[in-house]
Formats: structure tokens, sequence, C-alpha cells
């Protein structure tokens, strides 16, 4: 079930033939990479050039329908006022790190877009990390880094559009 401006829509999703479909059509997803929250505690990378709505409305208008937010476990459980850059042009002054993403998924919703949360640090210097999706030496065991995700689909999975979770970028 979905919720679409107050009522409540059902959607029959399933796959055949190698294909995904809702409601009976194909979905086709298209979509791109925001990097740069991962890598700190602060919002996405560009937003010092051009503002959040620049991108998602670029993304529309090239009939991009899907975006992935990159996190860091350590900044999920912190949860601190973001680390905005002096010359930030949007509203992400100010909210913690788990609200820059809602922020940034209720915009991508009002353009129809989808959201894919990505672990792609276990701290933001963590890089590359060794493949594993939780890393003691970092202070994350296997159930701290479960803390994080249940941190964020509490904050988060309210959100229409927040479609999926990659629980660790690149493991080996």
């Amino acid at each position: 079930r979905l919720f679409l401006q107050g009522r409540m829509v059902l959607l029959d999703v399933y796959g055949a033939d190698g294909s995904l479909f809702v409601n009976g059509q194909p979905l086709s997803i298209k979509g791109v990479n925001w990097f740069g929250s991962e890598s700190y505690g602060g919002p996405p990378g560009g937003l010092t050039v051009h503002t959040i709505d620049f991108y998602l409305d670029f993304l529309q208008e090239h009939k991009f329908n899907a975006l992935r937010l990159l996190f860091n476990h350590q900044s999920v459980m912190r949860d601190a006022v973001v680390e905005a850059p002096p010359n930030l042009l949007d509203d992400l002054r100010e909210v913690r790190y788990i609200e820059q993403f809602s922020l940034l998924a209720r915009a991508a919703a009002r353009r129809g877009i989808l959201i894919v949360l990505g672990c792609h640090r276990i701290a933001p210097d963590a890089w590359p990390g060794k493949g594993l999706w939780y890393d003691p030496a970092y202070g994350f065991s296997e159930a701290r880094v479960m803390q994080s995700w249940s941190k964020l689909a509490r904050a988060l999975c309210s959100h229409w559009n927040i479609v999926g979770a990659d629980l660790q970028n690149e493991p080996h």
C-alpha cells in the first residue's frame, strides 16, 4: 500500500521474464548516485554551486526517476547538525544528518523521484574499508550497524519514495 496525497493506493508489484511490473506496467528505473554525505557529516556534493531544486529539476527534466543517497553509519549514529560548507546554497543549514535525507526525500517525492539509501562507508574516513558491512575497528559491530539501519528506517521509511537500501557499497 502507498499513500499519495492522503489517499491509499494499492500497488501490485511483481517480476516476470526478467522485468519488474507495477500494476501491470513495466517499471524502468533510471537513476544516479549523489555522492558527498558519505565522506563527512554534511550534505551531498554540489550544494555550494547549485540548490537541491536545481539538481532535482535537472533529473526530472531528463527523465531520471531514482536517486541513490549515500551515507556513513558513524554520522547516522551521531546525528549531529550537518557540517555545512560556508557557501551552502540550500536549506540544509542547522538540520541534523538524518533530517537532511528526509528533506531530500520530500523534494524528490514532489518530482516523482524514488530514493535508495546507500551505506557507502562505516565512517567518513573508512575507505575503502575491509569490504564488510560492519567493522569493529571503527566501533561498528553487526549489532551497531543494525541499530544505525533501524534509526534510518524509523526516520525515513514513512516517505513513499524511499524504496530501497544498499547494505554496503562494493562488498568483497
